[in-house]
């Protein structure tokens, strides 16, 4: 059973397949998480079941930084929605129904506890960890959070559509 909403126009679809011809987002975003969310482990897999917006901007994902738990997602099947959003400020990646998610290790960065994500594909070679290792990750978001902190606020429009798990 799918947890999309009714379509009896076909919205969904026409918008499913929009997605899927968008240019593809490769490397980071970021996904929050609320501290009631039970934590992933490293190694669990993930199928997303709907759409996963995610954000290349820590503000938005972190809902300007009260959020102290963050999904740190590399990838490349993103699809890149910042060119034709209606919000360009929120810098979205959505990643599609069926995406694969592999849980990597978690570590605390900049007082955020941020647990890496690959974003897999069995038919691809190399994987994407091969491509976007932790120790290539890790700076990368430790310094994003520390910009994140010397800058104002954005303003969030639906800032619950960039929280919860991936599945």
């Amino acid at each position: 059973m799918s947890s999309a909403p009714p379509d009896d126009d076909g919205r969904a679809e026409r918008m499913l397949r929009g997605l899927g011809e968008a240019p593809k987002h490769v490397g980071l975003s970021l996904r929050g998480m609320e501290a009631t969310t039970p934590r992933p482990y490293a190694g669990q897999t993930v199928v997303s079941s709907w759409l996963v917006p995610t954000s290349v901007d820590p503000l938005v994902a972190t809902r300007n930084l009260e959020l102290t738990r963050l999904l740190a997602v590399t990838g490349d099947a993103g699809a890149d929605v910042r060119p034709f959003s209606a919000h360009p400020e929120e810098r979205e990646v959505v990643y599609l129904p069926g995406t694969i998610f592999v849980m990597g290790p978690t570590e605390v960065l900049e007082g955020v506890e941020v647990t890496f994500v690959d974003q897999a594909d069995p038919g691809r070679d190399p994987a994407v960890a091969a491509r976007f290792d932790i120790e290539t990750v890790r700076p990368l978001v430790r310094r994003l959070l520390a910009a994140a902190r010397d800058r104002a606020p954005v303003a969030l429009t639906r800032p619950e559509k960039f929280v919860g798990p991936l599945g």
